[in-house]
């Protein structure tokens, strides 16, 4: 069906997902699937290639997305995909905001940055802005969404009291996103408050809620496809209006 709700004759779904990803889930550490094929970060029109294109993918994921040196996709893409019958997840990053505007419309978000968004716990969308190195998919700064999480663990293992983790999140708050690196953070802590965070930057660094999002993301895609293509009959399978979060 079109964006206008005619029936489009045609195409055919492939047996398979795309999952726009970049830097949350470097190319090395991407399960390989079968039936996912890695796409770069999303970016406007991409997805409208899909929709006008004759094999359709029954799955499009959603992790990483461009927003500042090109436009980012748009919710009304995404509503037109779903109304085609393709189903969309969204997780970590781009696909997290996005999720978090069309759970209720049928985008099926995952992870906790989705739940953070959805509750609007977080809404500023440089909560997962990163700079990153085109060619070698590394991060250069830090998603401030994952020095949130981060933080919230620290103190609910008792490596630091609620008040310091509360004075960390603000100075990376301050930074902008093309300086939120951990070394700046300290830097700010120790000049506003005379305390160092050195010996915890380790350990607030190992927790990457985004890539965590990214591979559930990865992982709900393929148990779906899997259980799609055990379907029995193509009645069976419902048409990806329920979001909801994992």
């Amino acid at each position: 069906m079109s964006a206008d709700g005619a029936f489009v004759m045609g195409f055919e779904h492939s047996p398979g997902a795309l999952v726009f990803v970049g830097p949350s889930v470097p190319r090395a550490e991407r399960p390989t699937v079968s039936n996912i094929e890695y796409r770069p970060p999303i970016r406007r029109g991409d997805l409208a290639l899909l929709a006008n294109g004759r094999a359709r993918p029954t799955i499009v994921g959603v992790i990483d997305g461009v927003f500042d040196q090109a436009l980012a996709v748009s919710p009304r893409e995404v509503l037109d995909v779903l109304r085609l019958g393709i189903k969309v997840y969204g997780g970590s990053s781009m696909g997290a905001l996005r999720a978090a505007e069309l759970w209720t419309l049928g985008m099926t978000g995952i992870g906790r940055v989705f739940e953070l968004y959805r509750e609007e716990i977080v809404t500023a969308e440089d909560e997962v802005a990163i700079l990153f190195d085109a060619d070698s998919e590394t991060c250069l700064t830090e998603p401030l969404v994952n020095v949130r999480c981060a933080l919230e663990r620290a103190v609910a293992d008792g490596l630091i009291a609620d008040a310091l983790a509360s004075r960390i999140l603000a100075a990376a708050i301050a930074l902008p996103y093309a300086r939120r690196t951990y070394r700046e953070i300290a830097r700010a802590v120790a000049c506003d408050e005379g305390a160092s965070i050195d010996a915890l930057i380790p350990r607030l660094r190992a927790h990457d809620q985004k890539k965590a999002d990214a591979l559930s993301l990865i992982q709900r895609v393929s148990r779906d496809l899997a259980a799609l293509s055990a379907s029995p009959c193509p009645c069976d399978r419902d048409d990806g209006r329920t979001g909801g979060a994992d």
